[in-house]
């Protein structure tokens, strides 16, 4: 079993990521839980929105929502992902996981839209291209937490766990 004081091997959890360059992402907690373990049974089920202009992209970060028990929904583009967060089902949603890069309406412009009507609603948001001035932007605009493109399965169970 990996060691639980934050040396190799271990994730620490319970706060959200500070910044990210690798894919890797700099917390700051004093839980631990080992890289590989599934997270699902530390939390009920969310509903999670995953936006992203990218089908394979989606394909690949629903897998791994619905593998740790949780609902999916997605939406293909900002617009249908701001008339899904405003739309009938917009109380259902729990988490929005968010592309920030996309044609026509970006992740940029979701937030600016949905954030100050549903302050509540945690965004984590994803981006190929992550210096610290789109992380500082990004919190800035109301994510909870920052994901560098491509993330591993275990720091996206770790960033919706938190």
């Amino acid at each position: 079993m990996p060691p639980q004081d934050g040396r190799l091997g271990s994730i620490p959890v319970g706060m959200f990521a500070k910044y990210s360059l690798s894919g890797t992402t700099a917390l700051s907690s004093n839980r631990q839980m080992p890289i590989g373990q599934r997270v699902s049974g530390t939390s009920m089920a969310k509903t999670i929105l995953i936006v992203d202009d990218d089908p394979a992209q989606t394909r690949l970060i629903s897998a791994v929502v619905e593998r740790d028990g949780h609902r999916v929904m997605t939406a293909g583009g900002g617009n249908e992902a701001i008339a899904t967060l405003e739309g009938a089902r917009a109380g259902e949603i729990d988490l929005v996981v968010l592309d920030l890069v996309m044609p026509e309406t970006d992740g940029w412009a979701v937030m600016e839209r949905v954030h100050p009507a549903r302050p509540e609603l945690p965004f984590i948001v994803l981006t190929g291209h992550g210096g610290i001035d789109t992380v500082v932007k990004a919190m800035q605009a109301g994510a909870r937490d920052f994901v560098v493109k491509p993330a591993s399965p275990e720091r996206l169970q770790v960033s919706i766990a938190n």
